[in-house]
């Protein structure tokens, strides 16, 4: 790759995983830095837009990350609209949240984060009862997503339900 970058500074797929790369090295800025330089290049790929918003977002910068997101969900791609989701619930923007995470869903039925987060955000607004079936379904589609054991058990606790909330703490240890 670096040979490639040094014949060609500005190759685009060679600029987009150097940044996905960084990205999950959480190199950040650096990530940021090349995926917009990929994105200056070939604007209308939606996953650029989505990475640069992971990036933006991870370093606290939601508002530019959630017009990356919104760039990336013009494609109707499920994780943009998760993500962008994830953005509004940080900003206390719940009842959008809420849209975003449906609308995933709405795409992708099987997302299993999409439902957690949607969850997650049901609680926040006081639908615990709700939120405990979206928490059901990211465990059905995931059995060992330990998050949404883990919000499945703060739910069931918060709703006076002590005994099924100690089953999913307790599944919560056995899969860490």
């Amino acid at each position: 790759c670096r040979r490639i970058l040094s014949e060609d500074p500005n190759h685009v797929d060679t600029l987009y995983f150097y940044g996905t790369l960084a990205c999950q090295l959480e190199k950040y800025e650096s990530a940021a830095s090349l995926i917009q330089r990929a994105i200056d290049r070939r604007p209308n790929i939606p996953e650029y837009h989505n990475n640069l918003g992971s990036a933006l977002k991870a370093m606290g910068r939601l508002d530019e990350a959630g017009k990356q997101f919104k760039m990336a969900i013009n494609s109707k791609m499920p994780e943009a609209y998760n993500n962008l989701g994830n953005v509004l619930k940080e900003q206390n923007r719940i009842n959008e949240a809420i849209d975003m995470y449906q609308k995933a869903i709405q795409l992708r039925p099987h997302f299993a984060e999409a439902s957690c987060n949607l969850g997650q955000a049901l609680v926040r607004i006081g639908q615990t009862v709700q939120a405990i079936q979206y928490f059901h379904n990211a465990i059905n589609l995931h059995p060992n997503y330990v998050r949404a054991h883990y919000e499945l058990g703060k739910a069931l606790q918060a709703k006076g339900e002590l005994k099924a909330a100690m089953i999913a703490f307790q599944e919560v240890l056995r899969l860490h």
